[in-house]
């Protein structure tokens, strides 16, 4: 099962990088990553990464690429299959052995799998492995080191040289994650607490969809997904979402690795930002299914595969076992290490053994074999449509359904089909003097404080993230984004009459029919469907060469569309507008020359551009009153062009000539590049003879030929020098100063490639310096000198360090008043708060046996925190107690006596001592054996009648001696009933007895 693929065993063709790989400027290469952090089994937090700036590092992506994606008017739950290569470096074989490294992977693997799989992820993806790959040695190119941004840029680069062209390959891979022993941090090469490092919102970009993650036991799956959901373009639980985990139970994506006692799961801000990412169509490479003979994981629960002492030395090494005595393991699992017990306080995985017969599932002990039935989800009702987001203008309005009926469980699939769907709303145009929908938005940001201050807020345009909302305070020189997403419905472009509209923060088309991702557009007329036959085309030209001041060229009548006003060649002279009332200009009115851009006029739009001496206005139109064009004299005109649409005379319809469409090549597209070939593409359209452009409906689509593709500007690029950032400046005050970067000589060899050249290709080219002084006029004052600090004043739950400030003279290095410092920079603390993390609670074990049995022994019991210095020592129960404190004495009881009588109740004694049984001696005080009952000194015996016992029995021998019996004969005790039974021989000579009293009477006689 699976393929075991020794990189040193491929050929060379197959390890050989193309020239365009051996260099990636920084530009490209610096990750637009986040990272995960441990420490000593807790989390510290890591370096967040940047919303806005990840989001417009794929859109630009997109956009160069010009990868054509329709985006649905709707969120739709589709199948994904993350087709997946796996790399585990030398440490991990060597860690794992080459026989077992495999199955190791492969049940990692099967967890990550199962954590997507997750009804909580909100969508159905498959995590599908295509290629395993396990290096027994180095990799010449690939650089795995404790640096994990280098480690990362250094994978990146490796695996994309790896990876086959073209989805159909069958192992063609959409990311690859490497696994390494190495332990990681990021920006340093040595050891620290980063466990993971992913480039957001790479998933699909062969360049970035990438990951570096940390081996750290079975828990690797929850890091691995984790790096995962951050190439979806999942944001930290908290960073710029109300999914914040501090005091709430923790999610895959918690900024740290957390444990519970319940499973992990996605958090609501997860599910929608993967949604998100999957909507706007940046999942495509997602969409093919792998081939048939992908890697299977392990059918098996990975607790049957690796048991709970197995886990303990994944997590602390070969020595490490399992502390049987503590917490339930499907809730918590602790290990020892050393002489003590520890644990990140994760559950042991699922198929672990927990009780005779039986396993872990779900955090809970269940009978081995249990695992329920896949429940697949099923789709709820639609909700009802919400309210418009506006009250005219074209607004929106969403219906949703839940996948809950029932929801997906224990692995069942996740729903399929559509899931949310939008429809405009209040079309109707807006009163003309009300404000913007964006300005509206912005306006509403005046009341909240800004850096302490009250600003009034107008819309900027963003062309890069139309969907975002972009405010300029009034009189100010500065913007802001105050939103993430515009409201719905918001247009994504102001003022050039398209009506784009913003919707879930992606900017979707909405045609001229008011539906979404119609791609209806209006003809020439205004008509929206239309062919351009209810409309006619004038075109007139200016040709007075002479006039003084502002002379009248035509008139634009209401209704008009598709404006062009032209100058036929350059002149000193300007275009002007106005509308009938001569004292109303729209444009260059006054004497007053405008610049260029876009002006209000006549209810439409119209575009005012000057190059050198040459103008030119366009407009869509219409216009809702006539336009003057003016011409603005100052030296003789060459003439004017204009031409507009507009709407056929009702009794002329009937003379129009009947339409005629076909195919026509539009003009090539501008080259993709500049050099170093690019690509060139022609659509077609549709054309009808007259009118021009109208939609691809009118033609003959069995007719329609191909779009037409070409190579072009493929002249090798010249060489140039590149210059990378300045690096921060090595002094900040002094004639010592020096800053640096790198300077490269490169060449690009496509739009988005480069390759390194050797510094001489570019010796004719002035070489941009490499180093540079900087902070040289900063004059260096005394500087505050700060001593060691304190110890913290507490373990945990928020202490206090303090160290000593003291003002010193750099040259003499002797102690100078604080005010020779005042002027340096802010006064370093003398205290800061350290071990701010809250107390951990102490764990116990059960108390083991006493020492002693008796005289006073002693209990233990493990007392042990979950994490080093976590606890408070105040608080730490106590490992030792005394107990069986009681003597070492006892009763010991002779044996009883004989009764007093053998009728008529008699009393029997014996003899009771206290005993020490380490002596054996009897103690003269009693009282020390008070710890237990005191045993009785006398009880009744004999206690029935004695008319019962006058029967009569044989009599075989005294019952005494032989000697006390004739004694007792001689002083005449015979008579006695006692001494009559006890010297029954004695007494009666022949042997029998009667208890007769009347015999006995009669004897005496």
């Amino acid at each position: 099962m699976g393929v075991w693929q020794h990189l040193q065993e491929r050929p060379k063709r197959d390890r050989r990088l193309s020239s365009w790989e051996r260099f990636c400027p920084p530009w490209q290469a610096t990750p637009r990553s986040e990272l995960w952090c441990h420490q000593a089994g807790w989390a510290s937090q890591g370096e967040e990464e940047n919303a806005k700036d990840s989001e417009r590092w794929r859109e630009h992506w997109e956009e160069k690429h010009q990868r054509r994606r329709r985006i649905k008017p709707r969120s739709v739950s589709k199948e994904k299959w993350v087709e997946t290569l796996v790399v585990a470096d030398t440490k991990m074989v060597e860690y794992h052995g080459s026989e077992h490294v495999e199955k190791y992977v492969l049940t990692v693997m099967n967890m990550v799998a199962g954590l997507f799989h997750d009804a909580s992820i909100g969508n159905p993806i498959h995590i599908s492995i295509v290629r395993l790959i396990f290096l027994e040695d180095e990799e010449e190119d690939l650089k795995i080191s404790h640096h994990a941004d280098n480690t990362l840029r250094s994978f990146c680069k490796w695996q994309k040289a790896l990876n086959p062209k073209g989805d159909a390959h069958p192992l063609h891979h959409d990311v690859a994650i490497l696994l390494t022993r190495k332990d990681l941090c990021t920006a340093m090469n040595h050891p620290c607490e980063t466990l993971g490092l992913a480039h957001v919102s790479g998933m699909c970009q062969p360049h970035r969809s990438c990951n570096v993650n940390e081996d750290t036991g079975l828990p690797l799956a929850f890091t691995v997904a984790h790096e995962l959901g951050h190439s979806f373009g999942i944001q930290h639980d908290g960073s710029g979402n109300d999914c914040e985990p501090v005091g709430k139970r923790p999610f895959i994506m918690s900024p740290q690795l957390l444990y519970d006692t319940s499973p992990l799961t996605w958090s609501v801000c997860s599910r929608e930002y993967i949604t998100r990412f999957l909507d706007r169509g940046w999942g495509l490479c997602l969409d093919d299914p792998p081939a048939k003979d992908v890697i299977n994981f392990p059918s098996v629960p990975p607790g049957v595969l690796y048991d709970v002492s197995h886990q303990c030395r994944l997590q602390y090494g070969a020595y490490s076992t399992y502390c049987d005595d503590m917490d339930s393991v499907c809730n918590t699992l602790w290990c020892s290490v050393g002489n003590t017990c520890h644990s990140k306080l994760d559950a042991a995985v699922d198929g672990t053994k927990c009780e005779e017969n039986k396993w872990c599932f779900n955090g809970e002990c269940v009978s081995i074999g249990y695992r329920p039935e896949p429940v697949h989800g099923g789709w709820a009702a639609w909700s009802p449509w919400t309210g418009c987001s506006r009250t005219c203008g074209a607004g929106m309005q969403n219906a949703e359904r839940p996948c809950n009926n029932p929801a997906p469980k224990y692995g069942g699939k996740y729903c399929l089909g559509e899931r949310k769907r939008f429809r405009v709303c209040n079309a109707q145009p807006c009163p003309a003097d009300k404000p913007s929908f964006r300005q509206i938005q912005c306006s509403r940001f005046d009341h909240r404080p800004y850096k302490g201050k009250l600003y009034k807020w107008s819309p900027v345009p963003n062309t890069s993230n139309p969907c975002e909302l972009h405010c300029r305070p009034n009189n100010e020189y500065f913007a802001e984004k105050l939103h993430d997403a515009a409201i719905d419905g918001t247009p994504c472009y102001e003022g050039n009459g398209r009506r784009d509209r913003c919707i879930n923060g992606i900017c979707k088309n909405v045609g001229c029919d008011y539906e979404i991702d119609s791609y209806a557009v209006e003809d020439r007329c205004g008509v929206c469907h239309g062919d351009g036959s209810t409309c006619r085309t004038v075109r007139k030209t200016f040709e007075e060469s002479e006039g003084l001041g502002y002379v009248d060229v035509g008139l634009i009548p209401a209704g008009a569309r598709e404006i062009q006003i032209e100058e036929v060649a350059e002149a000193e002279n300007f275009l002007a507008l106005r509308s009938e009332d001569p004292k109303k200009y729209f444009l260059n009115g006054g004497w007053t020359i405008q610049w260029n851009g876009d002006y209000k006029v006549a209810g439409t739009t119209f575009t005012y551009k000057r190059m050198g001496n040459w103008e030119n206005l366009t407009s869509p139109g219409p216009t809702e009153e006539p336009v003057w064009i003016q011409l603005l004299f100052q030296e003789k005109n060459p003439g004017v062009r204009y031409q507009y649409t507009i709407q056929q005379e009702t009794k002329n319809q009937s003379l129009v000539a009947p339409p005629e469409f076909f195919w026509h090549y539009g003009p090539w597209t501008k080259c993709t590049a500049t050099c170093g070939t690019g690509v060139q593409r022609q659509m077609v359209r549709c054309l009808e003879k007259a009118a021009g452009f109208v939609e691809e409906q009118h033609c003959d689509a069995l007719s329609r030929p191909d779009d037409k593709r070409r190579n072009c500007n493929k002249d090798p690029c010249p060489a140039r020098w590149w210059a990378g950032e300045w690096q921060a400046c090595s002094a900040t005050c002094g004639d010592s100063g020096l800053t640096k970067r790198t300077v490269l000589c490169i060449q690009s060899v496509a739009l988005d490639e480069q390759q390194a050249l050797p510094p001489d290709k570019c010796q004719l080219l002035t070489k941009p310096e490499a180093t540079a002084a900087c902070n040289r006029e900063v004059l260096c004052l005394a500087p505050w000198a700060t001593g060691n600090w304190s110890k913290c004043s507490r373990t945990c739950g928020g202490g206090v360090k303090i160290r000593g400030i003291h003002c010193i003279d750099t040259r003499g290095q002797r102690p100078l008043r604080p005010f020779h410092c005042q002027a340096a920079s802010n006064k370093p603390p003398t205290q800061l708060p350290c071990h701010t993390k809250p107390c951990l609670s102490w764990y116990t074990s059960t108390w083991r046996e006493c020492s002693e049995l008796c005289g006073g022994g002693e209990q233990e019991r493990l007392v042990t925190c979950p994490g080093t210095g976590r606890c408070d020592p105040a608080l730490r129960p106590n490992s030792t107690r005394p107990c069986n404190t009681q003597p070492c004495t006892k009763w010991r009881v002779g044996s009883w006596g004989q009764c007093t009588a053998t009728c008529g109740e008699g009393i029997q004694r014996r003899q009771v001592k206290c005993l020490n049984t380490n002596t054996g001696q009897a103690e003269e005080d009693s009282s020390l054996c008070e710890h237990e009952p005191w045993p009785e000194k006398t009880q009744r015996c004999n206690a029935q009648d004695c008319s019962a016992s006058e029967a009569s029995f044989i009599c075989e021998r005294d019952r005494v001696s032989f000697g006390f019996c004739q004694t007792l004969l001689w002083l005449g005790r015979c008579h006695l009933p006692a001494v009559r039974v006890q010297c029954c021989q004695t007494c009666h000579p022949h042997g029998l007895l009667h208890r007769d009293r009347g015999d006995e009477r009669s004897s005496r006689k």
